[in-house]
């Protein structure tokens, strides 16, 4: 008899609980009607479920496929799970997640690389991974703050307390869930929340041309990162598309001289003016003026490059604009930029001095030898040798002067010297620097002789039998290191 009572216990009991999960099955579709019937869904669809399904209704808002079902998470966790799909995201779609352990994780041990849209606050707060192009067209300033809303897990509902809820966005996918468990009043609030779910979704719809929707996003954004990582989408993307060019050209007026500079650039010779602009104007970054000047290239004038690196040169903290600015006058070939180099020179800054004698080096005369071998410190240094290969392009460049000019010998100290056919020569010795000597005083010393062996007037060309032959002399001590002039 107990058994019998038992079975009949149980059975009881299975059949309580039964018609308990019918009715709150049931209670799930009147609300989830209301809910559908709320926002107009067409095609609805709607089942109480079985033993291996759950209770859902599901039905169509315009593209969109939205579908309501129960979800049960753990022991003790339950609720209606609200997903939304045919928002168009294809194989790229995109995810949206908080910030977290997990996503640093990702970040540094597996290497995963997130999309930033160039909104810091949005940025920090929210890892996004899919295709870049489609989140920089999606995600535009209004988008951002009700997804965030909806990340956060609260649904604002109009004259009533946000409801609490838990979303995400996975692979083009919206799920929120609303928990129904305990004493949560959250199933009633149902028709409230999903009239913000889809007004969520259809914003997060992929646009049919996504260089267009970037373009116009590019106006609505408030913040310079948003919109410069707008351009140079469009610019390394979209190039042939005819909004870009439209963009770029109206982006060179941009509140932000990066996104001036970044538009100018990839337009070219249209970008020219907003470059130089950018060289000249006073207030510009330091960096900023550096890349305009490097972008310019061959087209910046000699006397722009100059005057820019003037004003480098007498404010501090511009060090990538003078950098630039020796490169481009190095480049150019410019003897009369000799002076200004050799100021330049005399900069604290050790990359600043490097520079400038890598520029002195294509450009510079004798002039520029004394002053390099000044600021050449005694022992290793970049300076150091750098400015001694600046003096052997020097001398390389020199060795084939006409009468009356100077050249460099490779010594190690160096010695000046000068022949013009005149009698007489001047020469500044290895042993006594800085000295000026008459021919034969000096071993560094050499007289241009004539094709009869004498020098100047008919005279001798030594002073001394004994000394060694001037035309070997030079070239056979390398400790004299002369500087020679060539007849």
């Amino acid at each position: 008899m107990e058994p019998l009572f038992g079975l009949l216990a149980a059975a009881i009991a299975g059949s309580v609980a039964y018609l308990v999960r019918s009715e709150r099955r049931r209670a799930q579709l009147r609300v989830w009607r209301a809910a559908v019937e709320r926002v107009g869904l067409t095609g609805v669809e709607e089942s109480e479920g079985g033993i291996f399904e759950g209770a859902f209704v599901r039905g169509s808002s315009g593209d969109l496929r939205v579908r309501l079902e129960s979800y049960r998470k753990g022991k003790y966790e339950h609720g209606t799970k609200i997903v939304v799909t045919g928002l168009g995201h294809g194989a790229g779609g995109l995810s949206l997640r908080r910030e977290g352990l997990g996503t640093a994780i990702e970040k540094r041990v597996i290497g995963e690389r997130e999309i930033e849209v160039g909104d810091p606050s949005f940025d920090a707060e929210y890892y996004v991974q899919g295709e870049a192009p489609l989140a920089l067209a999606i995600l535009d300033p209004e988008t951002r703050r009700r997804l965030a809303g909806l990340l956060r897990g609260r649904v604002a509902v109009e004259g009533r307390e946000p409801a609490e809820v838990d979303a995400s966005l996975s692979d083009g996918v919206l799920e929120v869930r609303v928990k129904e468990s305990g004493f949560s009043s959250n199933r009633e609030r149902i028709p409230d929340i999903l009239p913000a779910v889809l007004d969520v979704a259809r914003r997060l719809v992929a646009p049919k041309d996504v260089a267009e929707r970037i373009a116009e996003n590019v106006w609505r954004e408030a913040e310079p990162g948003a919109r410069l990582r707008a351009v140079l989408t469009l610019a390394r993307e979209y190039f042939p598309h005819p909004v870009t060019r439209a963009t770029l050209l109206e982006a060179r007026d941009d509140a932000s001289e990066e996104v001036r500079l970044r538009a100018a650039m990839a337009l070219g010779e249209e970008g020219r003016e907003t470059l130089v602009d950018l060289v000249e104007r006073a207030g510009t970054g330091d960096s900023s003026a550096a890349r305009a000047i490097e972008a310019l290239g061959e087209r910046l004038s000699a006397e722009a490059a100059e005057a820019a690196l003037r004003r480098a040169l007498g404010e501090a903290g511009r060090p990538q604009t003078a950098l630039a600015c020796l490169e481009a006058l190095g480049r150019m070939g410019r003897p009369e930029a000799e002076g200004l180099l050799l100021e330049a020179l005399r900069s604290e800054a050790p990359s600043v001095q490097a520079a400038v004698a890598r520029a002195l080096g294509r450009v510079g005369t004798v002039a520029a030898v004394a002053a390099l071998r000044q600021a050449m410190p005694p022992h290793g240094d970049l300076l150091r040798s750098v400015g001694r290969q600046a003096i052997a392009e020097i001398q390389a460049r020199l060795a084939g002067a006409e009468p009356g000019q100077l050249s460099l010998a490779a010594g190690e100290a160096g010695a000046l010297s000068l022949a013009d056919g005149e009698a007489g020569a001047l020469s500044l010795a290895n042993g006594e620097l800085g000295r000026p000597t008459l021919a034969g005083e000096a071993a560094g010393l050499v007289i241009p002789r004539d094709s009869a062996g004498t020098g100047p007037e008919g005279s001798a060309g030594t002073a001394d039998p004994s000394s060694p032959d001037p035309d070997e002399a030079p070239r056979g001590d390398n400790r004299q290191g002369t500087i020679q002039g060539t007849t």
